[in-house]
């Protein structure tokens, strides 16, 4: 389980100075992505002090202005990798769905799989594909729910 391997970490709670800190890190980081992204490239380069250049992805650095934004608020932060290929249960955690909902989902096909012996491993970009669909359909089918409430001036 991808949330039992942040829980065998210690995780530390943000004390106020930790929070403060990461509150200013953020908006230092924001502003400096603001200002040096060059947003042709994948990448972030910034000179940390006399040091020579330093070249992040800038997704990692989109990670860690996410991380930061949790400890600004005081949430307990884990980092845990996550493999382009996940076994049922951990894919199923991810989702945070039964195994036995996401098992029903590759029997019927709405999800592609490869065997690997008898065992069944997910790709982690169908598993965020699916999540973005279903998120999209719950979306819509929401927007719908509330258009038709309006229509029907049902206050709620």
């Amino acid at each position: 389980m991808a949330n039992a391997a942040l829980i065998e970490r210690d995780l530390t709670l943000p004390d106020n100075e930790m929070v403060a800190q990461a509150a200013d890190a953020v908006r230092a980081l924001e502003d400096f992505l603001k200002r040096h992204r060059d947003l042709a490239t994948s990448s972030v380069t910034f000179a940390p002090g006399d040091d020579a250049a330093l070249q992040i992805p800038g997704a990692a650095l989109e990670m860690l202005i996410d991380v930061l934004a949790h400890m600004a608020v005081g949430d307990a932060v884990g980092i845990a990798p996550v493999h382009p290929e996940l076994t049922v249960p951990q894919a199923a955690d991810l989702m945070d769905v039964p195994r036995r909902y996401l098992e029903k989902l590759l029997d019927d096909r709405k999800l592609p799989y490869r065997r690997v012996g008898k065992a069944r491993r997910v790709l982690l970009c169908v598993v965020a594909d699916y999540q973005r669909r279903e998120a999209a359909l719950l979306r819509r089918l929401t927007d719908e729910l509330a258009a038709e409430a309006r229509r029907l001036r049902l206050d709620y």
